[in-house]
């Protein structure tokens, strides 16, 4: 590529980010609406994984029409959720702790749902408190992209099942947690429990996994560019894991089995029993070597 070339492709970048910035500084925020998304969250007695279904259910009652929502309105709701869960960034208190999750649940799921009903095909949420929203991405339904400018918390995109989401930089505990479908990329660390029962799509990480990696997987690909720090593949019985770094890998000894129940042991105490998963097609490479199955 010339010079010529390469100054006309940078007018171009520098054309179109420029008419993104018009076209943001343009929106404004509906001031009624911003204040009842502010008022429901704030009132709604949000308290634990059973009630999601009837939590999308009154978001779409109480709120109404939501396909109006811009990103500069996403961007004003980002900032007031940011700030309502900065109170956990360094709060390890054991007191209060039910409370504290379902506050960090409720967070990520309601941030999903604003994104997801409005019209948008790309947003961008910036976030300094990230660590403490879970569930972001839960049930995502709709062919969107997502981009986190932080990090997030647990559960990122589980029983997604559409759109994709990139995180620069960290994601906790059980990223891609039942994922059915979509596409995570973390550019940063995962923590323990990434593809935990993975059934479709494709989680690519840029860093290291930290702990138990594609427990329970039956489908998708998971990419891990640098290392796998845990067991690989517990009672996986599908899928591909990709591994792209220099540690030695740990395979589980219970891949392709599933538990069928108890047994007492030799010293008195109780053992599961497991049996092989008939039909198991679970694949593990090493730099591209298949070392699962041998």
């Amino acid at each position: 590529m010339d010079k010529k070339e390469i100054m006309t492709k940078m007018t171009r970048k520098k054309s179109l980010e420029q008419r993104l910035r018009e076209m943001k500084s343009k929106q404004v925020v509906n001031k009624e609406l911003y204040d009842r998304l502010v008022d429901f969250y704030n009132g709604y007695d949000y308290n634990g994984a059973d009630l999601e279904k009837e939590f999308d259910k009154d978001i779409k009652k109480e709120i109404g029409e939501m396909s109006n929502i811009n990103q500069v309105m996403i961007d004003k709701f980002v900032e007031f959720i940011d700030n309502t869960v900065s109170k956990y960034y360094n709060n390890d208190d054991i007191e209060g702790f039910d409370e504290k999750l379902d506050e960090m649940e409720k967070a990520g799921i309601f941030l999903t749902k604003i994104i997801e009903a409005s019209k948008l095909k790309n947003v961008t949420i910036k976030l300094q408190y990230g660590k403490c929203i879970n569930c972001f991405g839960y049930e995502l339904s709709r062919n969107v992209e997502i981009n986190i400018e932080g990090n997030i918390g647990e559960s990122l995109g589980a029983f997604m099942n559409s759109g994709k989401i990139q995180v620069y930089g960290v994601a906790g505990w059980a990223c891609g947690d039942h994922m059915n479908n979509g596409e995570i990329i973390v550019y940063g660390n995962v923590n323990d429990g990434v593809g935990y029962f993975l059934g479709g799509g494709r989680i690519k990480v840029m860093g290291n996994a930290e702990g138990r990696t594609a427990e329970g997987m039956s489908g998708g690909e998971l990419i891990i560019n640098r290392n796998a720090k845990g067991r690989i593949g517990h009672l996986a019985s599908g899928g591909i894991v990709r591994i792209n770094g220099n540690d030695a890998i740990q395979l589980s000894d219970k891949i392709a089995k599933e538990p069928t129940g108890v047994k007492k042991g030799s010293e008195g105490l109780p053992h599961l029993v497991y049996k092989n998963i008939s039909k198991a097609n679970f694949r593990v490479y090493h730099k591209d070597k298949l070392i699962y199955p041998e």
